[in-house]
């Protein structure tokens, strides 16, 4: 037996009381025997042939109140759920075939993928829709795949609201609709239908072919530029609401074509409106094969090497013995010596000069990291190989001139590569009021610099002036960029962008009126007569202050000069 406790603590007693409650009753609906409802579209025969007990976690008894209700227990006021025992998740296996290194096996992956869709389709011919599909949620009970966690569970067409604490999900299987209802800001409601479910049994079966959640590498990426990770998962959810093509892998084109019309038409289609049911998807060529296809169990890497678009300074760089393509590691010939770097985002880049192009060698930004291993009887003393999670990029094999350099090396590489956690998110109050105060922070922002205000015509004042990245280590000299900015006769603070090719408005007239102006001490910044521009606090919202560094002592004096006579 498992044993599900619900804490007791007076801060979340209402809610962990009405999670339990509601796990109690779904679990015990779900035990009844499933029959077409007045709903055709989420029946499907095949579902006639199984009972509930084989998909999903049997309750087997709970704690009551006083009354005999499902309750805090009435000796130890303790909340439990007493259920069967699962041996392990759909997320451990996916984690053990990527220990192997192997590709996925075809017959797994389509195993349980039949699993799954059979399960969630029954959830919703039963009338619920569960919220939080992920792997961590489906689970191996006696040899079969069940779906546990059903405290968040409600009815289909129950109205959710952004303030009910008692919902969690998971970001990188959440669907487009409501990323939107969470990042816009003009929802405050949505409506719980099944098809934010079959989005997630999408994101999840094609997580079976990646060895990882797909989305990952996208939330990672937010959460690394941004100045929280609560404002990365933000920027993420807005990025995920504003999706309009069906974001199946190349990975999974290449393992199979009927899996991957199956996620491209069927499950991962942006519109909601527009994608199929479970009971539909039960038909699938795919899902409904009787003979699979057998596919290689060896990874298929390709050498078509992404490029490095990162604009941020790279976090380390040195240089590293690359071994040619296809080369043999005992010929001290097929070794050539390149400059490396790692990216921001943590990827192991070098310069191509034969395709003229800066070149991604290994993603180390995947949630399962890299793997270094050293290589023997290589021509190089200090050679190892690098593998990442991703099928679609080979090993690469690396050497440093010396075991100093080698340990520098795997250590950054090992550290970009570390694991980063994508936190399950919950709704309630306080991450409405976040997501509120980063809203107005992010459109501020961007107002300053993307779309520019009138009047910032004619320079008031104009030299050059050194920035620092946003997030940038004001101790690194490959952090500042010298760009040339000027006050407007409005008193606006402008600058060229080269990246943009165009004048933008780093602050507004007002922002700089508002705006306190501090000299930093030489030696705190990797440039001298250095000054931060720090906006005051506005609706809860903190702004880190901007950061600039003057050509001169002299520019430097000229500049706060001008900044004071624009203040209000």
């Amino acid at each position: 037996m498992a044993v599900k406790v619900y804490k007791s603590c007076h801060a979340q007693h209402d809610v962990n009381l009405q999670k339990f409650k509601r796990q109690v009753h779904v679990l015990q609906e779900l035990q009844k025997p499933f029959k077409p409802s007045s709903e055709p579209q989420f029946w499907h025969p095949r579902l006639a042939e199984v009972c509930s007990s084989d998909l999903f976690m049997q309750i087997l008894d709970f704690s009551r109140d006083a009354k005999g209700e499902p309750g805090p227990d009435l000796h130890d006021g303790i909340m439990y759920v007493v259920t069967e025992i699962a041996e392990y998740s759909l997320d451990d296996l996916i984690k053990e075939q990527w220990s192997k290194y192997q590709a996925p096996a075809f017959q797994m992956v389509k195993q349980a993928s039949q699993a799954v869709i059979l399960i969630v389709a029954g959830l919703h011919a039963l009338g619920f829709v569960h919220l939080d599909l992920k792997p961590e949620n489906l689970m191996i009970f006696n040899g079969s795949l069940k779906l546990i966690d059903v405290d968040g569970c409600v009815r289909s067409g129950t109205p959710l609201s952004i303030n009910d604490s008692s919902i969690s999900f998971s970001p990188c299987f959440c669907a487009p609709e409501w990323a939107r209802f969470l990042a816009d800001g003009d929802q405050q409601s949505i409506i719980a239908m099944p098809a934010l479910d079959v989005w997630s049994v999408g994101m999840t079966i094609a997580s079976l072919v990646a060895l990882d959640a797909t989305m990952k590498s996208k939330y990672v990426g937010f959460v690394k530029q941004a100045k929280s990770s609560r404002e990365g998962g933000f920027l993420f959810m807005e990025w995920l609401g504003s999706l309009v093509r069906s974001p199946v892998p190349e990975s999974v084109g290449s393992f199979d074509p009927d899996l991957a019309d199956l996620l491209a038409h069927h499950l991962l289609v942006c519109d909601a409106s527009q994608r199929k049911t479970l009971a539909d998807c039960l038909s699938h060529p795919f899902i409904a094969l009787a003979e699979p296809r057998q596919a290689s169990q060896e990874p298929l890497p390709t050498q078509n090497r992404a490029e490095d678009l990162e604009s941020k300074a790279p976090v380390f760089k040195g240089t590293l013995w690359k071994l040619n393509q296809d080369g043999d590691p005992s010929n001290p010939l097929h070794w050539l010596r390149r400059d490396m770097w790692i990216s921001a985002d943590g990827k192991l880049c070098y310069y191509s000069i034969k395709t003229d192009r800066r070149v991604v060698l290994i993603d180390g930004s995947s949630s399962r990291g890299l793997r270094l291993s050293r290589l023997a009887e290589a021509g190089k003393e200090h050679a190892f190989k690098v593998r990442s999670v991703s099928p679609v990029l080979a090993d690469v094999v690396v050497a440093c001139d010396s075991s100093y350099h080698y340990g520098v090396w795997t250590t950054q590489l090992l550290k970009a590569g570390n694991s980063h956690h994508v936190p399950t998110m919950r709704l309630g109050g306080s991450m409405a009021l976040e997501f509120s105060a980063i809203r107005l922070a992010v459109k501020n922002r961007r107002q300053k610099v993307k779309e520019g205000i009138t009047g910032c015509g004619s320079p008031m004042f104009k030299a050059k002036l050194w920035k620092l990245d946003s997030n940038g280590d004001r101790q690194q000299q490959t952090c500042w960029r010298e760009r040339e900015m000027w006050l407007s006769q409005n008193g606006s603070l402008v600058y060229w962008s080269p990246k943009d090719g165009e004048t933008l408005v780093y602050y507004n007239a007002l922002d700089v009126a508002r705006s306190e102006i501090q000299r930093l001490v030489n030696g705190s910044a990797a440039r001298p007569w250095a000054f931060q521009l720090q906006l005051p606090d506005a609706a809860g919202v903190n702004y880190a202050p901007a950061e600039f560094a003057a050509e001169s002592e002299e520019m430097l004096e000229h500049w706060v000069a001008m900044f004071g006579q624009c203040r209000l």
